[in-house]
């Protein structure tokens, strides 16, 4: 079959979500798995539904763009500016985001399972919900963002900076969190159990509630944070940084 020309599935895109998808159904069926639509401008444009799976979608700008419930699973979308996208209930299952830039996104719901999100700018992006487990989100900063609620099980979150995020109700269970600045941060109730904290900063953070059980907390900063009704059970406080007040008051 003709293929199209890079311009011509831009203009199919952003015309009928139906036939761009019934496009690329016909593309597989001819053993053509993927699309280049690398460093395009589609900021403002309205593809819920888009059928945007296993693309090359580097270095683009979707800005603004309604992407909610599209697929993006499999894509290369790495150093691409989707600063406030609507990418509510989308798929980015196994994607590759590294670097991108998702500030004042909404995202709620969004599948990034598997997905690397290394280094990326999620500032004030809402993530309430979403499905986070196995992401890699090392070096990103996400903060005065929301992650309520969302599963970010074994999640590698090393060096993020989460400063006045809100975490709570999330399941970052088996996570590595090594020097993370978690600091000014909402984690109440949170599981954070069999997780590394070594390195991290809780300081001035509420982590009432949570389970810190059988974790790793070396080096961790808990000064000025909320601790009560957290459960810290095999989990080794000697090496942690914790206000003498709340020792006094676990004895």
């Amino acid at each position: 079959m003709e293929q199209l020309s890079k311009q011509q599935l831009i203009e199919l895109l952003k015309s009928n979500i139906s036939d761009f998808n019934n496009y690329r159904e016909q593309l597989r069926e001819n053993g053509i798995q993927s699309i280049d639509l690398s460093d395009v401008e589609l900021d403002n444009a309205f593809l819920a539904g888009a059928d945007l799976s296993q693309s090359v979608l580097t270095n683009s700008s979707f800005k603004r763009t309604y992407l909610n419930g599209a697929s993006l699973i499999g894509s290369d979308i790495s150093g691409s500016d989707l600063s406030s996208c609507d990418l509510r209930g989308a798929f980015l299952c196994d994607a590759v985001l590294a670097g991108v830039i998702l500030n004042d996104a909404v995202l709620c719901g969004s599948d990034f399972s598997n997905a690397n999100l290394r280094n990326a700018n999620l500032r004030k992006a809402d993530f309430s919900g979403a499905d986070l487990s196995n992401v890699n989100l090392e070096g990103a900063v996400a903060t005065d963002a929301g992650f309520c609620g969302v599963d970010a099980s074994n999640a590698n979150v090393k060096n993020v900076n989460f400063t006045y995020s809100d975490l709570s109700g999330s399941d970052f269970s088996n996570a590595d969190f090594k020097q993370a600045n978690l600091s000014k941060t909402d984690f109440s109730g949170a599981d954070l159990s069999n997780v590394d904290l070594s390195g991290a900063n809780f300081t001035d953070s509420d982590i009432s509630g949570a389970d810190l059980s059988d974790s790793t907390v070396n080096e961790t900063d808990f000064s000025h944070s909320g601790l009560y009704g957290v459960d810290f059970n095999n989990t080794d406080l000697s090496k942690a940084i914790i206000d003498e007040e709340f020792i006094n008051e676990d004895e």
